[in-house]
Parts: structure tokens; sequence; C-alpha cells
């Protein structure tokens, strides 16, 4: 076991990457998200916490104004809360079920939902 606590990570860096390595975790933000981020948006979202950059998109910029903390520990907060509370991605607005179906068929080459995954 590696001594870095970030070593799951430690090689992803792009989109396509993050999309066939954590298939899970991008489902899971999806969830976390309520549908907010598309499997794309997911994965760079990933992508940039995993090189340590802020994400900047309309749900963690909300997030951070209004917790008044930086867009970069919101990404933090996001993809910890993600996993976390994976087991409890149930329901209308974050069904696990139906967000790793939306990620497999973006992962096979379909096409992924234009601005958000419930919709």
């Amino acid at each position: 076991m590696e001594d870095n606590p970030n070593h799951l990570w430690s090689t992803a860096m792009n989109q396509r990457d993050i999309l066939n390595r954590y298939p899970r975790v991008v489902a899971h933000l999806i969830c976390a998200s309520l549908g907010y981020f598309t499997p794309e948006s997911a994965a760079l979202a990933i992508a940039a916490h995993k090189r340590g950059e802020p994400f900047h998109c309309e749900w963690y910029v909300d997030w951070a104004e209004k917790a008044r903390v930086s867009v970069l520990e919101v990404g933090v907060r996001a993809i910890r809360k993600a996993v976390q509370f994976r087991h409890h991605h149930k329901g209308v607005m974050a069904n696990y079920q139906r967000a790793k179906q939306v990620v497999d068929r973006v992962r096979q080459g379909g096409e992924g939902p234009v601005f958000a995954s419930w919709f």
C-alpha cells in the first residue's frame, strides 16, 4: 500500500481516463449533484480535483459563495461527500443505478445527456 493518501487518483488525468477507471465514483458524484453533473462534467470535476485545481461550475460556485469557502475546497467536499454517502444514493434525484447506466452508456461511446443527467 502506498503512503500517499491520494494514490487512487495518481494516474488518471483526463475525462476519458476518469470515465474508464472510476465509473462508480463518477456515478456517485452525479448522485451527489442530484443530477446536475453529466458523466462528462463529473469526470472533468474529478480530474480537476486530482490535479488540485478548482472546477468552476454553477453548482460549485454557488456552494462556495454560500459556504464562504474556495471553489477548490468545494470540489474536495463534493467528492468526499459523494464517496462517503454512496450508500444513500437512492430515490428520484440520486438514483445510483440510473447514474451508473448513463455513465456506462457514455463509456461505450454513446451520447451523454446535454444539460444534466436526469433531463
